[in-house]
């Protein structure tokens, strides 16, 4: 018969796992099975250290950061005229905002990463192909880009 082992215990924790260690403000650490995982912070916790405590004031704000760093290059007005960019999920907008960020800096505008893109996969004069890349969202271009870019480097994953 095997005997099963005492599980691994924090000071301060009274039960077993799953076993929160208050190290760290920011992060928690959570025990099983003599393993340590982080567990990040929460979207609506990035967003209030960021941007102040109020929920409201402080996505207000986030949408505006995303709307300055995404410019009129990078940005594709396809919102819902009544929802708006106020039912986006904060994780969704945080994603956005450092993509558009990233973007920014590697590429600059939404016609040069098609242009690019029509570039890596040897079809820089094929208008059709770049029409359809322009009806694309500019995530999903900048996937493409990321996977096109590694696949002709020959590095899996390289940007």
């Amino acid at each position: 018969m095997v005997k099963a082992r005492p599980f691994a215990r924090t000071p301060g924790c009274v039960v077993g796992p799953p076993c929160y260690s208050g190290r760290s403000p920011a992060q928690k650490t959570w025990r099983f099975g003599g393993m340590v995982h982080l567990m990040s912070n929460s979207p609506l916790s990035i967003v209030k250290a960021r941007f102040g405590d109020d929920p409201k004031k402080a996505k207000e704000q986030l949408i505006e950061a995303v709307k300055k760093v995404a410019g009129k290059d990078l940005w594709l007005d396809r919102l819902n005229e009544k929802k708006g960019l106020q039912q986006v999920s904060n994780r969704k907008l945080l994603h956005l905002e450092q993509l558009f960020g990233t973007m920014a800096k590697e590429v600059g505008s939404r016609d040069k990463l098609i242009a690019e893109i029509a570039k890596l996969k040897g079809r820089p004069k094929d208008e059709d192909y770049k029409t359809r890349l322009a009806e694309e969202s500019t995530p999903s271009l900048w996937d493409r880009y990321q996977s096109v870019q590694s696949s002709s480097s020959g590095k899996p994953g390289s940007t």
